[in-house]
């Protein structure tokens, strides 16, 4: 059964403040509209699929690509009304434009982003079948600016504007010639042209409003002036009236047409609509989850949570507090005990909005490797329900909704109870909070529930079902640390609280006789756990960052080798096609060499036979390119005329993959030889070694003297700078290649890991180096790392 989660739990949880935080990044209505529409799914085919489509533009934007998809509209409702035959204003279709054009831009990008091989199949699947609207786009682009109607949309349009402009230039002149008249401007009120009802007119004292003629088409309020459109002017304004008329016409018709055009493409717009909203909603969304650093959960195949380094998103990020949180396949419940406002309410809320996350398609805010199951329905009973109106108490309004959550729940249901049972007599509370925990677990609901109540700390122990947690207190401080410790429960810390703020030993030593042995002995129980729990949450820090760092040397090695792969297979295509363009041309010539051939030997001048002329053409004809081997086989070929001589001790030759001279020195195998280039002796393979002519000059013969002072095979840098460790480790690394280590260990300490990387980036491309890593728990941990020597 597919349900859907409740409406009151996303609202206690605040699911819509993570969707305000994402409507920060939209760029139109569309993304805002499918963002509001937002929902946890409970179907896991669902949520992988937005899961994996979220993450194509995560590592789009981690690989510094932008998306710039502003100027895009809501245009269905405008393409319906042309489809019916309405009439587009400008502004409608210069909308309609600007979106195509952003549309046909962004799949040009991904178009291009495809071509170098940047792996996106779901958004190249949204594109697959993207619309040719080129004509409709032309047509737009050549009429539409803003508002206006540009002059290019027709030849009529544009011969009618500019028939406009010279007769209101006209109508100007003329008026501007009366007014500069020093016996017409004693009549006027003031020496300007003016318009009124859309026609030029001059402003006259009211005294000599029949001087002029014509048509007084206005007057001032105190009735002194009159607008007057004078008599001469009269049928040049009518002629302005008519244009306009006919321009109002031509502008219409272009209308008309660009509608009925954009009538014709309506499917086609409307597919711009869903797939450019769409493309704005998971842009908003990659943006957002870059923000808060989340990263991609994966779906739990059994009932296991686990959120490695978690942490509210809603948060200050100064302020929060990261905690892992675990519960396993085999725990159906967690109890969280501690101090108030320690974090338990926080931790509640962290796990249950994560998962609502996590089902709307989000990445959650937790280091890499969280592992969520899918819940169908989550319920929770969280802060103070006191109802006034219903005159019922904190704890009748908290029970009538767990009644309400334990009447729905089922196998696939999350209950989040904070302070279960709390607001009533504190035995019978205790009692019964541990007998909703038993009913929920009878149904195989999954249970995470904070109390205060000390008997769910023992009944946590006593049921396998449920793992006991806390929140950690820091008694020097008397502050809560809002770290969460799972498998220990929490414990009051009262007397030591009390000492500190200064109660006599007297009072606190009586106290504690008044406990009972098994209390002390659970107290001190407790104390075991947490500092046994406080260590192995710092190794799994550790061994976390080491993962972290492993499988982003991974990725990098695997990238350039991936590059490496595409570049050799291009450069061997390249080669092959600059071979065969070779051959080609030397049968060419060929042809002609020997078609001149025959004609010297039609007129006597040779004496070569046809048979020998065929042979050879067939020769030639027999050409063919097939790898670079062969090209280089040719090469050779032609180059000499027999076979190099074997190599043999004392031989000078080339070192192709160092390219250096050097001197063969032994030859302990067919497929290697030992050559000593300067004061380096190294073994390479003879296909690497190329056999040149010895110098005439008289060598001069290399002795190496026995280094005494052996080099050590580590090199310590810890306190050293920058420049002078990078130094350091060049000339170390010439001496333990001298000394044939195959192994050294650079030291440099942990720090802040500056050295560390600075040190990497150079052993990247030192030509000693065969391989590097950081060292492991045994070697010294990160603040070494083991260099292997070619």
């Amino acid at each position: 059964m597919n349900r859907v989660l409740n409406k009151e739990t996303l609202k206690t949880l605040e699911f819509h403040k993570i969707v305000q935080s994402i409507d920060q990044y939209t760029s139109s209505e569309l993304g805002q509209s499918l963002l509001q529409q937002m929902k946890p799914s409970t179907d896991p085919t669902e949520i992988e699929e937005k899961i994996s489509e979220l993450n194509e533009f995560v590592e789009l934007m981690r690989l510094n690509y932008s998306f710039h998809i502003q100027g895009i509209y809501k245009i269905k409702p405008y393409v319906q009304r042309a489809y019916i035959g309405s009439m587009l204003s400008p502004n409608e279709l210069n909308e309609i434009k600007s979106h195509a054009l952003v549309a046909k831009r962004m799949h040009k990008q991904l178009q291009q982003m495809i071509k170098d091989d940047v792996d996106i199949p779901i958004i190249a699947s949204k594109f697959k079948y993207y619309p040719e609207i080129h004509d409709l786009l032309s047509a737009l682009k050549s009429s539409i600016d803003q508002d206006i109607i540009l002059d290019s949309a027709s030849s009529e349009l544009g011969r009618l504007r500019n028939s406009l402009k010279k007769e209101q230039a006209r109508v100007k002149d003329t008026l501007q010639s009366m007014i500069r008249n020093q016996t017409t401007q004693k009549k006027l009120s003031e020496s300007i042209v003016t318009v009124r009802n859309e026609r030029y007119c001059i402003p006259v004292k009211s005294e000599h409003r029949h001087d002029f003629g014509g048509i007084v088409h206005d007057e001032s309020a105190s009735g002194q002036t009159v607008y007057v459109e004078p008599k001469a002017i009269v049928n040049m304004n009518n002629n302005i009236r008519q244009i306009e008329h006919h321009i109002k016409q031509e502008e219409d018709r272009i209308l008309y047409e660009l509608s009925s055009k954009v009538a014709e493409h309506k499917y086609a717009l409307d597919f711009l609509e869903d797939i450019m909203g769409h493309l704005d909603f998971l842009i908003s969304k990659a943006r957002y989850c870059t923000s808060i650093q989340a990263t991609k959960p994966t779906i739990s195949e059994t009932n296991r949570i686990f959120l490695p380094s978690a942490k509210h998103p809603l948060i200050d990020p100064s302020k929060v507090v990261r905690n892992t949180i675990t519960k396993e396949d085999e725990h159906q419940a967690i109890v969280i005990t501690g101090p108030n406002t320690g974090g338990k309410t926080v931790t509640l809320k962290t796990i249950g909005l994560l998962i609502i996350m996590h089902q709307s398609g989000l990445f959650i805010p937790t280091l890499d490797g969280a592992e969520l199951p899918i819940y169908r329905q989550l319920f929770s009973d969280i802060g103070d329900e006191q109802s006034i109106e219903q005159s019922l108490s904190t704890f009748s309004s908290h029970m009538v909704n767990i009644v309400n959550m334990l009447n729905n729940a089922d196998h696939e249901t999350l209950l989040l109870f904070d302070e279960l049972s709390a607001g009533t007599d504190p035995t019978e509370g205790a009692a019964l909070a541990m007998s909703i925990i038993d009913y929920a677990l009878g149904l195989g609901s999954t249970i995470i529930a904070t109390t205060h109540y000390p008997e769910l700390k023992v009944y946590g122990y006593n049921e396998p079902r449920v793992v006991n947690a806390s929140v950690e207190f820091d008694v020097e401080s008397l502050k809560p640390t809002y770290k969460l410790l799972l498998g220990v429960p929490g414990k009051s810390n009262a007397f030591l609280i009390s000492k500190r703020l200064g109660l006599k030993d007297e009072i606190i030593d009586h106290a504690k006789s008044q406990i009972g042995q098994n209390d002390q002995q659970v107290n001190n129980m407790i104390d075991s756990l947490e500092h046994h729990a406080s260590i192995a949450e710092r190794q799994y820090s550790e061994s976390t960052l080491l993962y972290k760092e492993a499988k982003e040397m991974h990725q990098t090695l695997q990238s350039e080798f991936d590059q490496f792969k595409r570049s050799k297979e291009k450069m061997l295509d390249e080669a092959k096609r600059e071979a065969n363009e070779i051959i080609k041309s030397a049968k060419k010539e060929s042809k002609q060499i020997i078609s001149d051939l025959r004609t010297l030997r039609e007129i006597g001048a040779s004496d070569i036979k046809d048979h020998e002329l065929i042979e050879m053409q067939n020769e030639l004809d027999q050409l063919k390119q097939q790898d670079i081997d062969i090209i280089k086989q040719k090469k050779h070929k032609a180059k000499e005329t027999s076979k190099p001589r074997p190599l043999k001790i004392g031989d000078t030759v080339n070192v192709l993959t160092y390219g250096q001279k050097g001197e063969v020195i032994d030859i302990p195998n067919d497929e290697e030889v030992a050559v000593q280039m300067g004061i380096i002796k190294m073994k390479v393979k003879k296909e690497d070694v190329e056999k040149i002519k010895a110098s005439k000059q008289p060598q001069v013969k290399v002795h190496t003297t026995k280094n005494h002072d052996r080099v050590k095979n580590e090199l310590d840098l810890r306190g050293a700078r920058y420049e002078e460790a990078i130094q350091q480790v060049d000339q170390y690394l010439d001496q333990a290649l001298l000394s044939a280590y195959n192994e050294v260990y650079i030291i440099h300490g942990k720090g802040t890991g500056a050295l560390q990387k600075g040190i990497s980036e150079f052993l990247k491309t030192h030509r000693s180096v065969k391989s590097f890593r950081g060292g492991r728990p045994n070697e010294g941990g990160f603040g070494v790392t083991v260099v292997e020597l070619k």
